[in-house]
């Protein structure tokens, strides 16, 4: 049995060749400060970079989700700078973009703003209401399965 799926239309699984996804990070707080991309032109040039790199989707992410640091910030923020960002990598490139959250407040507006595709690092269990809006809307889904309460490590809080 083979496995397949389906992200805005990209093909992905067992039938079908690696996919790249460029990774946008607008959340300044951060903890590799080297990785946020800042203003609506480096976020548009970034994005226009990763795809002739390469990059099959574009995923964006405006909250930190390091399971080890204190970087919550509040949601209307979090709608603020995804909604944002989503916008300009749409008119700046033809590929899909997933919005990386884990709220379903933030979630709604990306998908507003143009994100086919949900990126919840907490495989669904951080939100109870964030399965019923990726079904009412109808976009794709990437669920990432992690700890509820991160264990071991190398990270330190120091």
């Amino acid at each position: 049995m083979k496995l397949v799926a389906d992200l805005a239309g990209l093909r992905v699984g067992d039938a079908y060749p690696v996919r790249v996804v460029g990774v946008i990070n607008v959340s300044p707080e951060s903890f590799y400060k080297g990785s946020v991309v800042r203003g609506d032109e480096e976020i548009a040039a970034t994005a226009l970079r990763m795809v002739e790199e390469g990059a099959e989707i574009i995923d964006v992410g405006a909250m930190s989700t390091a399971p080890y640091l204190q970087t919550e910030i509040w949601v209307d923020e979090e709608k603020r700078r995804l909604a944002s960002a989503i916008k300009v990598v749409k008119e700046s490139v033809k590929v899909p973009v997933s919005a990386d959250t884990t709220r379903s407040i933030a979630a709604e507006a990306a998908i507003k703003a143009g994100a086919e595709i949900i990126n919840d690092v907490t495989g669904l269990k951080g939100d109870p209401k964030m399965a019923k809006l990726v079904a009412d809307y109808g976009v794709s889904l990437i669920m990432v399965a992690r700890e509820v309460t991160p264990q071991g490590g190398s990270h330190s809080r120091g």
